[in-house]
């Protein structure tokens, strides 16, 4: 007896197109249409991770003012895909009066959405153009947070960070 074998259906892998990077700058019609969608994900950022201690709405103020001036000591790059952000990374350039009044490169966030299809070449060549802007900025080193033991080790893995100290808070 032939049984009918039952055939599956074929399914085809089709690959999302790889997200497009862009550089925000105020010129850009195109950076400042995605500017909106930015500064909305760098406010839910800080919703999403209350342990950054930034008010979301004041840094978006902050990032949305810095971008029209004409030297902008905030850096932003986002990847695009089909019209909706998939990642951003956000930096400012910070005075360390500590230290002599030293420049340094703080990154601030560094989100990808899970599904993000952003190849690990173009998040490093990211990585590169924000440590360039950096230099061209005078920032003599790069500083960022991190609460996160598995993302700690990350960043100091993948990136060259060394952990400098552990900062402790208590509420008054």
């Amino acid at each position: 007896m032939n049984a009918k074998r039952r055939e599956k259906p074929i399914s085809i892998n089709r690959a999302r197109p790889v997200p497009t990077i862009h550089y925000l700058q105020k010129d850009s019609p195109l950076h400042r249409a995605l500017m909106g969608m930015t500064l909305e994900r760098i406010r839910g950022f800080s919703r999403k991770y209350p342990a950054t201690d930034s008010n979301g709405d004041i840094l978006a103020q902050w990032v949305d003012e810095d971008f029209v001036k004409p030297d902008p000591k905030t850096v932003l790059f986002v990847a695009e895909r089909d019209g909706k952000i998939v990642a951003h990374f956000f930096g400012a350039i910070m005075k360390n009066d500590l230290a002599g009044g030293k420049l340094y490169l703080h990154l601030l966030q560094w989100e990808m959405d899970r599904n993000h299809g952003l190849p690990r070449d173009l998040e490093m060549a990211v990585w590169e153009q924000m440590m360039e802007w950096g230099r061209i900025h005078n920032a003599e080193w790069v500083s960022l947070e991190c609460d996160n033991p598995k993302l700690c080790d990350r960043y100091e893995k993948e990136y060259g960070f060394t952990p400098r100290r552990i900062v402790m808070r208590r509420e008054l």
